[in-house]
């Protein structure tokens, strides 16, 4: 199966379905999921923990066994997560 592009994100281009896809690409961690700037950019290590903590999910979980369900809280998370770390940067550098 070819590897899919990477895709940002925050982008309109990573949806569930997108990241369904990327997690049925190859059965590994979640947390090697989301820490590959190749499949997801813009997560990484910095926010990975973070954001497994959040979707209360083990970043041992295999990808493959994610159900629909967990592929959407999953999703939701990330964006959440990067959205406010987003606001808190922005307003940090306001009150500089």
């Amino acid at each position: 199966m070819p590897e899919l592009p990477e895709v940002e994100a925050l982008s309109d281009a990573f949806t569930v379905e997108r990241l369904g896809a990327l997690a049925a690409a190859r059965n590994q961690q979640v947390k090697g999921l989301l820490r590959d700037q190749r499949q997801v950019a813009g997560i990484g290590n910095a926010y990975s923990d973070e954001i497994l903590h959040a979707a209360r999910m083990s970043p041992f979980t295999l990808t493959r066994s994610l159900t629909t369900g967990d592929l959407a809280r999953l999703h939701g998370v990330i964006g959440e997560v990067l959205r406010q770390a987003l606001a808190d940067r922005r307003m940090s550098r306001l009150l500089r």
